[in-house]
C-alpha cells in the first residue's frame, strides 16, 4: 500500500473530528460552563493516566502483525484473542485502583467547587466500568494497525471522535449538564465504537468469533510490551499531568482557559501522528539503509510543511478565540496556543525517529528520555505556574518537547544534521510567536511580519517539501500474509 494513501487516511480520520471539535466546544462551553467543562478534562486525564496499565499490548501487537514474519490467520486470530483476554483483566484491575485513590486525587488535589466535586466523585464509577472496554479497544486498533488496513482504522476514529463530542452535547442540550449525564454519555461512544471495531477485524484479521488463548503469545507480547508498559506509566506524566497540575494550583477554571487552546492547536499534530501511522509498518519491515533513508527525508518534508501551517497559525489564534469562544474567554487563554504551536514545531522534527526507535524494538531508549525529563518537566510547571500563570504551563511543555526531541535525536545519532536543517525553522516560528507578544491582534505590525514570515518560510522549504514526500510517495511497501 502506498504510503501517501495511508498519510491521507490518517488526516482524514483526524481532520473530521476536528471539525467536530470547533463546532461543539463553543457550545459545550455555553451549556455547562468553563469550570464544569475543565472538570470533565481533569477526569478524562485522571483515566488516561491509568491507560499505562494497558502494558503497551496495543502497540505490541500493531508491532508483531507489522513485521516481515508471516503468520496464518489462525496464528493472528490467536494472538488478538490472547491480548483481548491479558487487557480485559489489565482493564479490570486498573478500573478497581482508579475506584480506590479518585477520591483522594479529587479532593486533596484539584482545587474545585463543592458542586463540582460531588460531581466529579459520581462520574469514577463510569470510567472504571470503562477501562477494560477501552484496554480491549487498544488491541483491537493495534491489529488493524499492524495489518495496515488504514480505512477502517480511520473511519473508526471519525465515528469515534463524532459520537464523543455528539451524544454528551446532545444530552446537555436536552437540560441534564452534570457530569453523571455528560460522561456515561461520552463513554456510550466508546462502546458503540468498539463494536464496530470488532465486526472491522472478524473480517479484516479475520478474528474467529470462539476465542481462543494461546500462552505462547505472551513471551513475544510482553518482551516488546514490557518497555512499551513503561514508556506508558511515564507518558501519561508527559502528556495529562499538566492539567492536573494547574488543576491544583490554579483551580478548575485555569483548566478550562489551557485545554481550549491546548487542544486547538495540538490538532495539528494530526499530520505527524498521520505520518508517524503510515510508515510505521514500513520502518518494522525495511532495511537498515531504506529505514535511514525514510527517517531523514521524511523528517525533512513534515518539519518543513508544519513550519508553514504554524506560521499562518500563529497570528490568528487569538482573534479566532475572541470569535470561537468570546473575548473574556481569548484574553485569559492569550498567549497559550502561540507558545504551544512553537512546541509541535519542534516536535515534527522527532516523530519519523520515534517512529524508527519504535519499529526496530528500541523501547528502552525512549522510556530512558521519559524517565529523564519527567522531574524536569514538574519542575518547569511549578515555576511556570507560580511565576508566569497559565501561560507559564504552556512555555513549561514546549520546554519539555524541545528536550525530548534534543535526548531522541542524540540517541538515534542524528542530532547534528537535525540541527541544521531545523535551525532556520525555529528561528521563525520563534519569532512570530515574539511578535504575537509585542503587538495586539489588531495591530498592521503583526500581520506584515506574519507574512514575512510566512514567505520566507515558503522559499526556504519548497525543494525540501518536493524531495521529501516526492520519495515518500512513490517507494511501496509490501504487505505480508
Amino acid at each position: 500500500m502506498r504510503t501517501k494513501r495511508n498519510t491521507l487516511l490518517n488526516l482524514m480520520g483526524a481532520v473530521v473530528p476536528i471539525g467536530v471539535t470547533l463546532i461543539t466546544v463553543p457550545i459545550f462551553l455555553q451549556l455547562i460552563g468553563a469550570e464544569r467543562y475543565g472538570t470533565l478534562a481533569i477526569l478524562w486525564a485522571l483515566m488516561g493516566y491509568f491507560g499505562f496499565m494497558d502494558l503497551g499490548l496495543g502497540r505490541a501487537i500493531a508491532q508483531r502483525l507489522a513485521s516481515p514474519v508471516g503468520r496464518s490467520p489462525f496464528q493472528r486470530s490467536g494472538l488478538v484473542w490472547t491480548a483481548l483476554a491479558m487487557t480485559a483483566l489489565l482493564g479490570t484491575v486498573a478500573g478497581i485502583i482508579l475506584w480506590l485513590s479518585a477520591d483522594f486525587i479529587l479532593s486533596h488535589w484539584i482545587d474545585m467547587t463543592p458542586e463540582n466535586l460531588a460531581e466529579a466523585k459520581g462520574a469514577v464509577p463510569w470510567f472504571v466500568a470503562a477501562l477494560p472496554l477501552i484496554f480491549s479497544a487498544s488491541i483491537l486498533n493495534g491489529a488493524l494497525h499492524g495489518r495496515q488496513n488504514f480505512l477502517a482504522m480511520n473511519l473508526l476514529a471519525i465515528t469515534g471522535g463524532t459520537l464523543a463530542q455528539l451524544l454528551p452535547l446532545t444530552v446537555a442540550a436536552l437540560g441534564h449538564v452534570s457530569l453523571g449525564w455528560l460522561v456515561p454519555a461520552a463513554l456510550g461512544a466508546h462502546l458503540i465504537t468498539f463494536a464496530i471495531n470488532f465486526s472491522y477485524c472478524r473480517r479484516h484479521l479475520p478474528l474467529r468469533l470462539k476465542p481462543h488463548f494461546h500462552p505462547e503469545h505472551l513471551k513475544p507480547l510482553f518482551s516488546y510490551g514490557g518497555w512499551v508498559s513503561v514508556m506508558s506509566i511515564m507518558a501519561p506524566l508527559l502528556v495529562t499531568i499538566d492539567r492536573m497540575v494547574i488543576g491544583a494550583l490554579a483551580g478548575a477554571k485555569a483548566v478550562a482557559f489551557y485545554t481550549v487552546p491546548y487542544s486547538i492547536v495540538t490538532k495539528l499534530m494530526a499530520l505527524s501522528r498521520s505520518l508517524h501511522s503510515a510508515i510505521f509498518p514500513r520502518l518494522a519491515s525495511a532495511q537498515e539503509h531504506e529505514a535511514n533513508m525514510l527517517v531523514e527525508k521524511s523528517s525533512r518534508a513534515l518539519l518543513a510543511v508544519m513550519t508553514f501551517m504554524v506560521l499562518v497559525l500563529i497570528p490568528v489564534i487569538h482573534p479566532f478565540l475572541i470569535l470561537w469562544v468570546g473575548s473574556d474567554f481569548a484574553t485569559q487563554a492569550q498567549g497559550i496556543g502561540e507558545v504551544i504551536l512553537l512546541g509541535v514545531l519542534i516536535n515534527s522534527i522527532v516523530i519519523p525517529h520515534h517512529s524508527w526507535l519504535m519499529a526496530k524494538s528500541r523501547v528502552r531508549a525512549i522510556t530512558l528520555v521519559y524517565l529523564i525529563q519527567i522531574p524536569f518537566y514538574f519542575f518547569f510547571l511549578w515555576f511556570g505556574l507560580s511565576y508566569l500563570g497559565v501561560i507559564g504551563a504552556a512555555l513549561a511543555w514546549t520546554v519539555r518537547i524541545l528536550m525530548d526531541t534534543v535526548l531522541l535525536l542524540w540517541i538515534s545519532g542524528t542530532i547534528e544534521g537535525a540541527i541544521k536543517y531545523s535551525l532556520v525553522p525555529i528561528f521563525l516560528v520563534t519569532a512570530s510567536v515574539v511578535s504575537t507578544r509585542i503587538f495586539p491582534w489588531n495591530d498592521l505590525n503583526r500581520w506584515t511580519i506574519a507574512v514575512l514570515l510566512i514567505l520566507i518560510a515558503v522559499g526556504y522549504n519548497w525543494r525540501t517539501i518536493q524531495k521529501g514526500f516526492g520519495y515518500l510517495f512513490k517507494r511501496q511497501v509490501v504487505v505480508t500474509t
